[in-house]
């Protein structure tokens, strides 16, 4: 996902590998990426962490599972804060 359009208190979804999902909210835009705050505990994250994400939608490696592979935003909310 392009994250050029997002902007600060933007609703996002992540994923990571198949099965695992995760809800959060933009916290911070810059030109090399962004920063999410998650919203929901997943079985990777709990409420309140901060993921980092590149251009791209793309998460660190060393922020999500060894088996299913780092975070990506998949989707946004139309509604913006």
């Amino acid at each position: 996902m392009d994250t050029k359009t997002l902007v600060v208190g933007q609703k996002v979804h992540m994923t990571s590998g198949r099965f695992i999902t995760c809800a959060g909210e933009v916290v911070k835009v810059t030109p090399e990426g962004l920063e999410v705050r998650s919203t929901v505990q997943s079985s990777l994250t709990m409420s309140g962490d901060l993921l980092h994400f590149d251009k791209d939608g793309k998460g660190r490696d060393d922020e999500g599972a060894h088996e299913s592979g780092a975070w990506e935003i998949t989707c946004a909310s139309e509604d913006n804060v």
